[in-house]
């Protein structure tokens, strides 16, 4: 009887054809070699599919002259670049490393080079540039630590980009020159431009859209 050397185990076992024919376990002593190199071959299948799609990934960014690593991908009109993982090609990386449909590039950036993200945690921008998907460049904080960001770098939304606003700029100053010149009360104002008689108030006393100004005189 034949005997061989196992590719897997390196064991010597002893070759039936008609075993080895069924089973298709030529060059294995068994069964069990058979399915742990099934096993590794699917692992380094995954890894090689992992690394092409990380490497197609991190291709798509530009270098600026002050290190910011900017997504050369979709841009959302809030200036933050996107990357949609919930295609077939990311579910081995999903995982792996818990990823879930991020579509925020800066986001994805950190989770691959850091590691998870706790799910109340944000990914915020030391450079302020929202394109920016340099893990250097990126940290973790809350809303809160968000806000406070945004606010000390002075990117609050103003006037017409806030999404709550109700007003314009051009309401604004045109309702500030009617009542500087006494021509309209605040009352009438708010009737004029519908909206309450605090919104108009603020708005005309610069308590709010403070960036065109206060009302003199």
């Amino acid at each position: 009887m034949p005997i061989y050397t196992c590719r897997w185990c390196g064991q010597d076992y002893n070759y039936y054809p008609s075993y080895d024919n069924r089973r298709n376990n030529r060059g294995y002593c068994g069964r069990g070699c058979i399915r742990k190199r099934r096993e590794a071959m699917q692992y380094v299948r995954k890894a090689k599919k992992i690394k092409r799609i990380l490497s197609a990934f991190w291709s798509r960014k530009k270098i600026t002259d002050v290190g910011c690593w900017e997504w050369q991908g979709s841009i959302h009109p809030n200036g933050y670049g996107m990357s949609i993982t919930d295609g077939h090609r990311w579910k081995d990386i999903e995982n792996e490393m818990g990823i879930k449909k991020s579509r925020w590039a800066h986001r994805l950036a950190y989770l691959i080079y850091y590691g998870k993200i706790h799910e109340e945690m944000q990914v915020l921008h030391k450079c302020d540039n929202p394109k920016c998907i340099n893990p250097d460049h990126l940290f973790l904080g809350t809303a809160a630590d968000n806000c406070r960001d945004r606010h000390e770098k002075g990117r609050d939304a103003k006037g017409e980009k806030n999404g709550s606003a109700r007003l314009t700029e051009r309401k604004v100053l045109s309702a500030r020159e009617e009542y500087k010149l006494g021509g309209l009360t605040i009352t009438e104002l708010s009737v004029k431009y519908n909206v309450s008689f605090t919104t108009i108030s603020a708005a005309v006393r610069g308590i709010t859209w403070k960036h065109l100004g206060r009302l003199h005189g």
